[in-house]
């Protein structure tokens, strides 16, 4: 059963407005059943010329990442927008109303969001169901259980291993795994 969506998107900025490269998505379950996935990149020169934003630091930022990562990002297929957006809807609506889990409340929901808001498109998932994964690493880093860091420590490990960094179907699994794993911890 799909207890949430981790998602994940690579960009050319921080800006809320900035052009995305790439949609990544994995379902979370407790039992650790088999992962749905979504993957696209997106079309950046559609974006550019809409007037979203480039930023020449994440332009630097992303000469010094993995062959793997830049490939993953930058080289493929392209969607329009309107077809990205649309598909990640569409993907996610078919797991039900669940959550859609991203690293900060201020970047990946939020710049699909306004992505959106200026295509005029649909969001791909109800305000409400918004969820944050740094509120789960925050409160592990807090609490003064040492086993509860440990086994922390041990998921994000082996999932780091798993994949490639700033590979935004990879890193939403990395996500997807954290949430995983709290959700198994609160229900224990």
């Amino acid at each position: 059963m799909t207890l949430g969506i981790s998602l994940d998107i690579e960009t050319l900025s921080t800006h809320k407005d900035a052009v995305v490269l790439s949609i990544g998505a994995s379902t979370i379950s407790l039992n650790g059943a088999p992962q749905g996935v979504f993957h696209c990149l997106v079309d950046a020169q559609e974006q550019i010329d809409a007037g979203r934003h480039v930023s020449f630091d994440t332009l630097v930022w992303w000469i010094q990442q993995s062959g793997e990562a830049q490939t993953a990002a930058m080289l493929g297929e392209r969607l329009t927008v309107d077809m990205a957006l649309t598909c990640l809807r569409t993907w996610i609506a078919q797991h039900g109303d669940v959550p859609v889990w991203t690293k900060g409340p201020g970047f990946d929901g939020a710049i699909l969001e306004s992505l959106a808001e200026q295509n005029k498109i649909k969001p791909a998932w109800s305000y409400r169901s918004h969820r944050d994964v740094r509120t789960i690493e925050d409160a592990v880093h807090m609490s003064k259980d040492d086993l509860l860091y440990e086994r922390y420590y041990k998921v994000t490990a082996s999932a780091n291993v798993k994949g490639v960094a700033h590979n935004a179907l990879d890193d939403a699994k990395q996500q997807g795994a954290v949430v995983q794993w709290w959700l198994q911890e609160l229900s224990a």
